[in-house]
């Protein structure tokens, strides 16, 4: 199933799990769209599990279905000009609430 988040699911999970989240009222209300993009990608894949990825991604799928029907852990695809950090144009997580997230 295909969801296209908005502005509703923003007030919705930024509601369900503020408190988790390690920021300020003042920083959440500065935030920028894309911002607030990333934040709730997270707490959506954190709520309800599953996968995300850029719209813009070259995806072979039948290499996308092989490494995520053989995993059971959370990962993000890597920044290539920095493999130390982690990217959130491609992330998987196989199960609700899960702390990789």
């Amino acid at each position: 199933q295909c969801v296209l988040l908005g502005e509703g699911h923003w007030d919705y999970y930024l509601k369900k799990y503020r408190s988790m989240l390690n920021v300020t009222d003042d920083r959440i209300t500065r935030m920028v769209l894309v911002e607030r993009a990333d934040v709730l990608r997270l707490l959506y894949l954190y709520d309800k599990g599953g996968l995300y990825t850029d719209l813009d991604n070259d995806i072979d799928y039948p290499c996308l279905y092989d490494l995520i029907g053989t995993r059971n852990e959370s990962f993000f695809s890597q920044e290539q000009r920095r493999t130390d950090l982690p990217s959130n144009n491609l992330i998987f997580s196989p199960k609700p609430r899960d702390p990789k997230i």
